[in-house]
């Protein structure tokens, strides 16, 4: 179960990869369509480059998964065993399946013939008939009924399946509670967060999926694309501030209020800076307005430069994060095992199948196994029927039955 949840998980970094792949092409095509002129907002930049590199995370770390470590590799599967003696007798004790259902019928049939024919005949004929007829009923009386009984049981643990004043279906009849309890079986005996924590820990499923982050995270942020395309989007941004509207207020407003200060410092000047500010304070703005941008992005410059060994750096941390990854990944896999209420999916997905369907699910697999608790009763009855025949035979079936034990306490496997 647990390396379902973790294929699950594989496939569905691969499908993650796939639509954001997809919203990429998205992003590219609409920002193609609306190509912003200079000093406009360009929205769609962020998100594309978002979109783009995290379609190439997930496509790094999808192909770790398609070629996964040798240490992860699952060995060969160990060679299937011959089938046991238990399963090759059940398979030909089967074959007696059909031959003892007709031979119920046959025996009803001859019952009621039996009947007729004491009522109809005279005593002696009756009689001739009854001795040739009565060594068979002996053995194939106790045969039939065996076979029968334990058919009708089994029938009657799942039929009639609707309740009635008769008999009710033993499953169908509290259907409820076993569906409740095959719920709570599979979700503390096979799936539980104690039980796939414990699995990954020793699988070390949790540390090749560590791994393949690191090294999808290398692969990206390594890339001199990737650190191409991310200082465009640094300089994109840092032009559509410097030229907004709300910046180029901003700095009006602060030459304003420094030629305001200057003149409040210098009184001397405070007649003459009155008469040349309708002048030379809109000039000023200006130049300030225009300057900002281009000092801000020779800063930009600067910044690259730096940023490529803080990236340089931040390849080398990552590298050193394994332990820290494995133990977050755990943890995120062990709370959203927690969180997901896998109780309500199970009641849910077996409330939803109507009684056939749930007889087979349960009978389904062991149909034959069925069929042989059927047959062993005939069997059964079969010796029985021959016992009471002929009684020295009772003392050689303790025998066998006798020997068959010895056999079973001198082979059996003991762990």
């Amino acid at each position: 179960m647990v390396p379902v949840i973790v294929a699950v998980l594989a496939g569905a970094g691969g499908a993650l990869a796939g639509y954001i792949a997809r919203k990429a092409k998205e992003s590219k095509a609409a920002q193609a369509a609306h190509q912003p002129t200079a000093g406009q907002s360009r929205p769609h930049a962020g998100r594309n480059f978002l979109y783009h590199w995290l379609a190439v995370f997930f496509h790094h770390l999808g192909g770790a998964a398609q070629a996964p470590s040798a240490s992860a590799a699952p060995g060969p599967l160990p060679a299937q065993p011959d089938k046991t003696l238990s399963l090759r007798l059940a398979g030909v004790f089967n074959l007696l399946d059909r031959p003892l259902f007709l031979a119920g019928f046959a025996l009803m049939g001859w019952l009621l013939t039996d009947l007729v024919l004491a009522l109809v005949l005279p005593a002696d004929e009756y009689a001739a008939i009854a001795r040739v007829a009565g060594p068979v009923l002996v053995i194939l009386g106790p045969a039939t009924v065996g076979y029968w009984t334990n058919w009708l049981a089994i029938k009657m643990l799942f039929r009639p399946r609707r309740p009635n004043a008769v008999w009710h279906g033993l499953i169908p009849a509290r259907r409820q509670e076993l569906t409740e309890r095959i719920a709570d079986t599979i979700l503390h005996e096979l799936i539980s967060p104690r039980i796939v924590r414990d699995y990954l820990h020793r699988s070390g499923m949790v540390r090749e999926l560590a791994e393949r982050i690191v090294a999808a995270s290398h692969a990206v942020v390594d890339n001199q694309d990737f650190r191409g395309d991310l200082k465009e989007i640094i300089y994109q941004r840092i032009e559509e501030e410097v030229n907004s509207p709300q910046v180029r207020q901003w700095v009006h407003d602060y030459v304003q209020r420094e030629f305001d200060a200057w003149r409040e410092r210098n009184p001397l000047f405070r007649s003459l800076a009155g008469r040349l500010e309708p002048f030379f304070l809109p000039r000023l703005q200006k130049l300030a307005s225009d300057l900002l941008p281009r000092q801000a992005l020779k800063s930009a410059d600067l910044v690259f430069e730096r940023l490529d060994d803080q990236l340089d750096r931040t390849v080398d941390w990552i590298a050193r994060q394994g332990e820290r990854i494995e133990v977050a990944v755990q943890s995120a896999i062990e709370t959203a095992l927690a969180r997901v209420d896998i109780k309500s999916i199970l009641l849910q997905q077996l409330s939803g199948k109507d009684e056939a369907s749930l007889e087979e699910m349960l009978t389904g697999n062991v149909a034959r196994e069925i069929v042989f608790i059927q047959t062993s009763g005939g069997l059964l009855g079969l010796l029985v029927g021959l016992a009471i025949l002929w009684p020295p035979l009772r003392g050689g079936i303790v025998v066998f039955a006798l020997a068959l034990w010895l056999v079973y306490r001198s082979t059996v496997r003991r762990n």
